[in-house]
């Protein structure tokens, strides 16, 4: 053999080994891209998965809190509306008419003597003539200016029957309050 054709020879046989070189790395490369297309696939799919369980977490969050903050303020609105109720109630009551404001204070006399042995009652300034046509002479009767309606007391001062307006109000209001809350919150 001559060189020339061992040197053809070498080269065909390196030309050779070059293209299935060439081939197994292009198989090589892609096998790379496709298992690298397959990992970004994976990692996008896993981290889009992440974030819309974030995402869905922080939504659950954030519709709580709203949720929360809806219940709280119709909560206070019923709360001012009870709150209004009451006071406009005692608002009524303060502001009877002579008439009226004559009639529930003997109503209220009429209780206390039915009720409670007094020998000694409070009322406002403002009530002093008619309380004393409602009382005997036996009965003390001194004034106070925060007194609006009766206070009762028995004769050793032991005893005292609260029928102020603010008091009555308050009572009835207090036991009222299922049916308001049915009113209100069903």
């Amino acid at each position: 053999m001559s060189l020339d054709v061992l040197s053809k020879d070498i080269l065909l046989k390196a030309e050779e080994e070059k293209k299935l070189l060439i081939k197994k790395l292009e198989e090589e490369k892609s096998l790379l891209e496709s298992e690298y297309a397959f990992r970004v696939e994976s990692w996008k799919k896993l981290v889009l998965e992440k974030n819309l369980h974030e995402i869905s977490t922080e939504k659950s969050k954030v519709l709580g809190f709203y949720r929360r903050e809806a219940k709280r303020i119709v909560l206070d609105s019923k709360s001012e509306i009870v709150d209004g109720v009451y006071l406009s109630a005692l608002e009524k009551v303060y502001n009877f008419e002579k008439q009226e404001r004559e009639l529930f204070l003997s109503k209220i006399a009429k209780y206390a003597f039915e009720n409670f042995k007094f020998s000694k009652v409070y009322c406002s300034k403002k009530d002093l003539k008619f309380s004393k046509s409602l009382f005997d002479k036996g009965v003390k009767i001194s004034t106070s200016d925060d007194v609006m309606g009766f206070v009762f007391e028995s004769e050793d001062g032991r005893e005292i029957l609260d029928m102020r307006f603010e008091t009555i109000v308050k009572h009835i209001f207090e036991n009222s309050q299922d049916r308001i809350q049915k009113i209100l919150f069903h």
